[in-house]
């Protein structure tokens, strides 16, 4: 009986003994199993922090936009050759219908290459109320060889933007097209190299400010803050701070080309035998088909226009 009592008290003490030693070691496995916790709250909790110092990714342009661009600078292509070489070359005498088509030919192809020269950065570029800068003459700064990439042009919705080479092909097609719209008013009345310099001339002094004070600004994503409103809106063209909105070109080239039209039609004079010969259009189906193809075509671009500037 004496050695049942002893063995019980010697189990009784091992039990006392042993359990500080558990209760020592329970802390410690919980530390151990709290321990991978701490750094993973920390990186959880530093996530957030991260992903508001990153730097945001920029917008890109959408495909069907860019598709529809390049589609339309198409289109007001056509409207210039063949549409408004044949609308123009109908309503002449027969001698004189290939110099026409070969004046509306060339005062395109000479307009494009001077908008990629100067045009652009003088119409689309910071510089005063008047007229724009030099920053992208010869296109500079539009592409860069090295990294591959393509410099971006603002519409009118933030955070929607374009290629800035399409914007420039799409702004060109519209620059030669005004210039070739005056010459309906001096055909068969000026020799081709005369021709040639007045385009020039008139292109330079005359449709540049003009598409500057009415078409340039600084873009939605430059009003980031309500203070800087009227200091970007000082550097916008002129017609485009006294409140003018042209979505489809009726100043920049139907008003400007008119005028243009109107006061070389009377500098110029009458045709010679004007009254005495036969003056008769040619061909009035060329004059149709003309016609037609501008009418159409002109009808796309207008919408082309108004969606350029609303999304």
């Amino acid at each position: 009986m004496k050695r049942l009592f002893t063995l019980l008290a010697l189990v009784g003490a091992l039990g006392f003994c042993a359990a500080p030693v558990m209760a020592e070691d329970k802390p410690a496995e919980a530390a151990k199993a709290e321990a991978p916790a701490a750094p993973a709250a920390a990186a959880a909790a530093a996530a957030p922090a991260a992903a508001a110092t990153a730097t945001p990714t920029p917008p890109t342009p959408n495909k069907g936009d860019t598709a529809w661009m390049l589609t339309s600078t198409a289109l007001v292509l056509l409207m210039s050759v063949p549409a408004l070489a044949l609308f123009y070359g109908g309503l002449v005498r027969s001698k004189n219908m290939l110099s026409v088509l070969m004046q509306v030919f060339v005062t395109f192809s000479l307009i494009t290459v001077l908008w990629c020269i100067y045009g652009y950065s003088l119409a689309f570029t910071e510089g005063n109320s008047l007229i724009g800068g030099l920053d992208r003459l010869f296109l500079k700064g539009t592409f860069d060889a090295a990294k591959g990439e393509f410099s971006m042009a603002a519409t009118f919705s933030k955070g929607t933007p374009m290629y800035e080479l399409v914007f420039v092909a799409f702004q060109a097609t519209f620059a030669a097209i005004t210039c070739c719209l005056i010459l309906g008013s001096v055909v068969e009345r000026m020799k081709f190299s005369a021709v040639l310099i007045f385009m020039v001339i008139w292109f330079t002094f005359s449709y540049l400010p003009v598409a500057h004070m009415v078409w340039f600004w600084m873009g939605p994503d430059a009003y980031t803050d309500p203070k800087l409103v009227d200091e970007l809106n000082a550097k916008a063209g002129m017609l485009w701070q006294w409140g003018a909105l042209d979505f489809a070109g009726g100043t920049v080239v139907h008003i400007n080309a008119g005028v243009a039209g109107l006061v070389g039609a009377y500098v110029v004079g009458k045709r010679i035998g004007y009254g005495k010969e036969a003056m008769s259009p040619h061909s009035l189906t060329m004059t149709m088909i003309g016609a037609a193809m501008l009418r159409s075509e002109e009808h796309t671009s207008e919408l082309q226009s108004r969606e350029t500037i609303s999304y």
